[in-house]
């Protein structure tokens, strides 16, 4: 009974990750076409997003304090239905003015709820797990781009593409809402995910959420790398597409196969074999670019949610849950900000230069890590 328990309960969390990632496409696939369709400049997109991400990072922030008033369930369903009204309003909006009003729903919808699965999961499954979780949130964002890309095809567009997505999402919700009773929380559980507001940090409990402000970078790979592959490799713009593809296959493909091996390598050995992956990749991007793109990729996949476990590893349970609770609060900081940042240096020195940046980038997050490890208990 307890392991029939265990296997619901891990499938439905799978079901949830991939819930998470569904949303991430919509603005970055289907963009030409909605942009389009609403006279907008391909720039528009950052305004949009950004409306989203603070959203997001308002509700990932107070997440401690929603814990006071509402119950692990509670928050996961309001989330959900909070990404399906703001799917709904995209695929209805007649104008860009309208489509405004569909972020701030997106962004409260994978805020909280994002904190939330992440403690939980934590705190309930094996780094080797974790590591499949996120995997599937891969599947997800794959999913939603294939959707777009499928309608894009047909006279539905990418407002069919939408109602897809929106589908998809309230089938995991109603999975949520008849199987609520799996997510029934103890009394002493409830008890210190209500302390979370209260408990006292000091700096080492920040390399964490520090961590995560850099890992941006997953983003700014994924959003500038096509354009690099044109401008300085003078690919077509299929073919630059094409490297971003491999990017993100190899992120996915990399939180399957660490699920595979995590339980017989030490977190030291796995994060020394990833940060190599990815210096490789990233040397080579000027000379092999469909190497290094899977490389980059492959070495950057088991990054998130190897250092999401952590904190439960290293810490006690109320402070674990606040580490984790403020690392997907600086998740979505360094989402936000990291990509503008690139952005302002690659036009001040050329793209020329972005296999540079990334690995100061990279080295840093190293140091953050070599911090990380050195500092249990």
């Amino acid at each position: 009974m307890v392991k029939q328990h265990k296997l619901q309960l891990t499938l439905l969390i799978f079901l949830i990750f991939i819930s998470l990632g569904l949303p991430d496409s919509i603005m970055g696939s289907g963009w030409p076409s909605i942009r389009s369709d609403f006279d907008l400049q391909a720039r528009d997109i950052s305004i949009y997003t950004s409306v989203g991400l603070i959203f997001s990072i308002i509700t990932s922030y107070f997440y401690p304090f929603l814990t006071k008033y509402l119950s692990l369930k509670q928050i996961i369903i309001l989330s959900i239905s909070a990404v399906v009204i703001g799917l709904g309003l995209i695929s209805i909006v007649p104008n860009a003015l309208l489509l405004f009003l569909a972020f701030p729903f997106l962004g409260m919808g994978q805020g909280a709820i994002d904190v939330a699965v992440n403690i939980f999961a934590a705190k309930n499954f094996s780094k080797r797990t974790m590591s499949f979780l996120h995997g599937f949130y891969g599947v997800g964002a794959s999913l939603s781009s294939l959707f777009v890309a499928i309608f894009l095809k047909t006279a539905f567009g990418w407002r069919g593409a939408t109602v897809i997505i929106l589908v998809c999402q309230l089938v995991i919700l109603l999975s949520v809402v008849l199987n609520g009773k799996l997510f029934i929380e103890k009394k002493e559980e409830i008890d210190v995910t209500q302390k979370m507001a209260r408990v006292v940090l000091n700096f080492r409990h920040y390399l964490g959420p520090l961590f995560y402000l850099f890992y941006g970078i997953e983003l700014v790979v994924g959003s500038f790398l096509s354009t690099y592959m044109k401008e300085v490799h003078h690919l077509s713009g299929s073919q630059s597409a094409g490297m971003t593809a491999i990017f993100l296959f190899a992120l996915t493909l990399g939180r399957f196969t660490n699920g595979l091996v995590t339980h017989r390598l030490t977190e030291t050995r796995i994060l020394q074999m990833q940060f190599i992956c990815s210096i490789f990749g990233i040397v080579l991007l000027p000379a092999q670019p469909t190497i290094a793109s899977f490389l980059i990729g492959y070495g950057f996949s088991v990054l998130f949610p190897m250092l999401m476990s952590m904190p439960h590893q290293h810490y006690e349970e109320v402070i674990a849950n606040r580490i984790v609770n403020l690392q997907m609060t600086f998740a979505n900081i360094g989402i936000l900000v990291l990509p503008v940042l690139f952005g302002f240096l690659i036009q001040a020195i050329g793209f020329q230069y972005f296999p540079l940046l990334l690995s100061i980038n990279i080295i840093i997050l190293i140091m953050i890590v070599i911090g990380v490890v050195r500092a249990k208990g």
